[in-house]
């Protein structure tokens, strides 16, 4: 039997619409490859047997909530948590949901492409899903259009600044710092909402 193993930072009883994106696609996952899952989330549980599973339907014994209560910790607490959880199992592919993908260079996720080596080390695919782009890339795009450009222009000055920036190793590192294109992981896949969203996480194509 297929093993996945998937980072998502919220998970149910937590509902937004990243957590529904998740959801659904682990339901999906389960219902047509009958896989093994494993979840590793920041999410704490609901001890109430009423409160909401989510449509996925996890037994919780899959679940390895790392809890954390520091304000926004749900964007970096995991890594804390990775190492036990990758080595309790075997998977056979790893996922990583937004925002266990974002990196923040000069911030708390420093560390985030050594889990991805880790991962690599012993030679197991992963990919990375985004159900939003990084808050930088979100306020370039939409003070374009503010100041009179249409989204296709603010898309393709992006593309054209990455481009540009790709020329040089220092550019680059600091484009990739600043945008924190996931392409620049280097996974095996990415999924995407759109076509538009993808050309953005991918800039370089």
């Amino acid at each position: 039997m297929v093993t996945i193993g998937f980072v998502i930072p919220h998970w149910p009883p937590a509902y937004g619409g990243g957590e529904q994106y998740m959801d659904r696609m682990v339901a999906v996952l389960r219902e047509r490859l009958g896989c093994d899952i494993r979840i590793l989330t920041t999410t704490p549980a609901d001890p109430d047997p009423d409160s909401f599973r989510g449509i996925a339907d996890i037994p919780e014994e899959w679940i390895t909530r790392h809890v954390d209560e520091r304000p926004q910790a749900y964007a970096e607490s995991w890594m804390e948590g990775f190492s036990d959880w990758f080595d309790g199992f075997d998977p056979d592919l790893v996922i990583f949901a937004s925002p266990a993908t974002y990196w923040q260079a000069n911030g708390p996720m420093k560390g985030l492409d050594t889990i991805f080596v880790s991962v690599r080390s012993r030679g197991i695919p992963f990919g990375l899903v985004h159900y939003d782009l990084s808050h930088r890339t979100n306020y370039r795009l939409a003070d374009m259009v503010r100041s009179g450009h249409t989204w296709e222009a603010a898309k393709e000055d992006y593309l054209a600044s990455a481009r540009e920036a790709s020329v040089d190793p220092d550019s680059w590192q600091t484009f990739v710092d600043l945008y924190e294109p996931p392409a620049a992981h280097s996974p095996d896949f990415l999924i995407s909402c759109s076509q538009w969203s993808l050309d953005l996480l991918d800039p370089l194509g």
